[in-house]
């Protein structure tokens, strides 16, 4: 596993990278099979107790990710109850499947109802989610929810492969039941949707592999940063304790409506905290008091008629329009 990089990229930029891997001479079975080998080394050592394992197969590249990992599984002698959800659609899934096969594996056709522990006495230690990955989108289907109700109901920790199923990949929308995994390995680059919407709530701890295709990101314009603490030690400056507020620049809040201070009260101890030196509120001339009252370490300006805000403006750095404006 690498180091999380803090850039994030679509579902479509990532299929990109992929197959701009796969032009530079890496085939696509390769990329899987060190997807599904990179997978099982993680489930070994977060989990070195797990013994029966459940994993379930969705029908495209993800569900041949699961394959290799069943693969490996019971090449090491681990129990594995491998289910399947649909005949695999890419001939990298058909030949993943066939090495679990080889492995002396069957996949049980899921059906609701059919459960998912490997049979009545035996306790499962560890799911593998490899049932949808990054080009699902909109609604499940049945049978998917249903089986990721099940698979959510079970008692044993979860490990997605490359994105919890059900949660949209560009977003982190989930518009049904979704996975609610124990940790995630994600592939070739990190996914918006695993950093946005639900997909903090339901991810787990968040591992990474490049599959040694680092490079092939390399043309691609990332879609938004993920602001780590590596992150801000790289382009926030250290500060001592002589540095003078003046040179942390100053925001400006325009907002705080009659009656509505909260807003804009939380929007400029939030621009504090993000490092602002000096903050001002622009409100209505009523919430003066109450802002500066509640909170000191902000300024306030009363604002009567837009062109009071013309000198202000010419004093600043950063200006956030809205907060509690009630327009």
């Amino acid at each position: 596993m690498t180091r999380l990089p803090e850039f994030l990229y679509s579902a479509e930029q990532v299929r990109r990278i992929d197959q701009r891997a796969i032009q530079a001479g890496t085939p696509g079975g390769t990329l899987m099979g060190r997807a599904g080998a990179r997978a099982y080394r993680l489930l070994r050592q977060r989990w070195p107790q797990a013994q029966n394992v459940t994993i379930i197969c969705g029908p495209g590249n993800n569900g041949g990710d699961g394959y290799i990992i069943a693969a490996l599984a019971a090449a090491a002698g681990l129990t594995v109850n491998l289910i399947g959800l649909g005949d695999p659609d890419t001939a990298e899934a058909q030949k993943a499947k066939a090495l679990a096969q080889d492995a002396g594996l069957t996949a049980t056709p899921y059906a609701p109802g059919l459960g998912i522990a490997i049979d009545a006495k035996t306790r499962v230690d560890l799911v593998v989610d490899a049932l949808l990955g990054i080009g699902f989108h909109g609604e499940l289907r049945l049978p998917y929810g249903t089986l990721i109700g099940e698979m959510n109901n079970c008692d044993a920790p979860c490990l997605s492969v490359d994105i919890p199923s059900g949660l949209e990949a560009n977003t982190g929308a989930a518009k049904g039941p979704v996975i609610r995994a124990s940790a995630t390995i994600t592939f070739i680059a990190p996914k918006l949707g695993l950093f946005t919407g639900q997909g903090p709530a339901v991810t787990g701890e968040v591992f990474f592999d490049d599959l040694d295709v680092a490079t092939a990101c390399e043309r691609e314009t990332y879609e938004g940063v993920r602001l780590g603490s590596a992150w801000v030690q790289d382009h926030l400056p250290c500060r001592n304790a002589t540095f003078h507020k003046g040179r942390a620049g100053h925001a400006l809040i325009i907002g705080a409506g009659p009656g509505m201070p909260g807003a804009a009260v939380l929007a400029g101890k939030a621009a504090l905290r993000m490092g602002a030196g000096r903050v001002t509120v622009a409100c209505h001339p009523d919430n003066v008091g109450s802002i500066t009252a509640s909170s000191p370490e902000l300024m306030a300006r009363g604002i009567s008629e837009a062109r009071e805000l013309h000198k202000l403006l010419g004093r600043v750095d950063v200006t956030v329009i809205g907060p509690g404006l009630g327009l």
